[in-house]
Parts: C-alpha cells; structure tokens; sequence
C-alpha cells in the first residue's frame, strides 16, 4: 500500500508548521497504523475497531525506545522518532527501506535536529527482520541497535501473546485454535528472537521474557489437556531448539 502524498502536511495531523516534530511523528504513527488496521479487520466505513494492534505495538516500541536510550546514553531523539516512525510503511515490501526515506522527508520538515535526521534513518533502514539468532557484533550506531531491541522485545512476553490472540486472524478461532496459535509463535516463531537482541538490558528481559512465554503456554496446554491435573514442578522444560544460556 502505497502511503498518502506529503502524509505528514495532511490537514488531519497537527504541527503542519513543522513545530512539535514528536506530535507529528505520533499523529502520522496512529495515521498509518489505523489505515493497516482498518485493512485488517475489514469492517463497514466507520465502525469502531475492536483492536488496534499495531497503534499499541507502536507505542510499546517508543516506550522501550525511550527506556532504553536513557539507560544506555543514546541520542533520546533519534530513538523516539525512529520509535515512532518504525512502521510507517509496514504494509509495503521493504516496509524499513521505504519507511526510512519516508521518515527522512518527514523530519525535514519538522524542527527536528536535522544534524540528527541521518541516524533515524540508518536506525529504521536496520530495523526489519525478525529474529537473526545470536549476533556475532551489535548493529551500529547504538541508536540501531535500540530500535531492532525496543522493537523485538515487543513480541516477547506474555502480554504479547494476549495482544496476537486479540487480533483479526484469531476472532473466530476456537480455545483449542487459539492455544495451537500461541504455541506455534511462542515455541517456533519467536524461539530465537531473544538472542537476536544488541543490548545487554535488552537480551537480559528477552531471555526473562521468554521462558515465562513458554511456561505460560505449557500451563495452558496441561490445563486444557487434564483440567484436574497438577504440575509435575515449578520450572518450564523450554524445549532444547529454544533453549538459552543462563
């Protein structure tokens, strides 16, 4: 899908001075995440959404972005614009190599410190992909390596799983789909997405992340499986394809 012309000039999004760049950021983020959203769920003009997944992970991105750049010492603005503007073109190929140039023209035109525009860029050109096993060196700048860390920690835990179950592709699942859905991402998809991670505050969550993903699905599964069943002890058996070091 290709994006609306000069998205960011639209009347419907604030700051069309060019002041305010992380308002505008923000509108034009929920601008294009509403629009996928909208694709998604396929429902008559103007009825409500009944979940907006991608405006939440969105902001769960920045969230992190943000965390993490403090913790870390990076440039707080480049990783909150790149935070915000991430996904801007998530439902075309290329979606980061699109959504950076994007991004690029849309700073510009903002009162964001331009000297800073060239990092957002790199950042969110690096973020696409989803999982690259251990990383032999940390992408570079540091402001990359949050954006891949505040971006994959996203699909790691237990409220990510809820956030996948509340989506259009799970509304008429049944409990015994939706459980062979969350086993399917918790112990295939994202088996190796904790070790993807750049940053040691990141990869320490991920791994913590992680395990409770797995212990969460083993309980559901045990549960639906032998509804009187007790657990035989207090740890999760990761299975040893997803296993992590200590």
């Amino acid at each position: 899908m290709a994006a609306p012309g000069l998205g960011y000039r639209d009347a419907s999004l604030p700051c069309r001075d060019g002041q305010g760049w992380e308002n505008l950021c923000r509108a034009l983020a929920d601008k294009r995440s509403r629009q996928e959203e909208e694709l998604d769920w396929n429902l008559p003009a103007d009825a409500p959404l009944p979940y907006r997944y991608r405006w939440e992970h969105v902001k769960d991105v920045v969230e992190n972005a943000r965390l993490l750049a403090r913790r870390l010492g990076a440039d707080e603005d480049a990783c909150v614009a790149a935070a915000w503007l991430h996904d801007i073109r998530k439902l075309e190929d290329q979606h980061g190599r699109r959504g950076a140039a994007e991004a690029v023209q849309v700073l510009k035109a903002t009162d964001f410190p331009q000297h800073k525009i060239g990092t957002v860029d790199i950042a969110i050109r690096l973020h696409e992909g989803f999982s690259s096993g251990r990383r032999d060196r940390p992408l570079e700048p540091l402001e990359a390596a949050i954006l891949w860390d505040a971006d994959k920690l996203t699909k790691l835990g237990v409220p990510q799983l809820a956030h996948i179950l509340g989506t259009a592709r799970a509304m008429h699942l049944s409990q015994v789909e939706r459980l062979e859905l969350a086993e399917s991402y918790t112990l295939e998809f994202v088996a190796r997405t904790a070790e993807s991670m750049n940053t040691e505050p990141a990869l320490r969550i991920a791994r913590i992340r992680y395990r409770e993903m797995v212990a969460f699905v083993q309980t559901w599964r045990r549960q639906t499986e032998n509804p009187f069943g007790e657990p035989e002890g207090s740890d999760p058996q990761v299975p040893a394809s997803s296993r992590t070091p200590a």
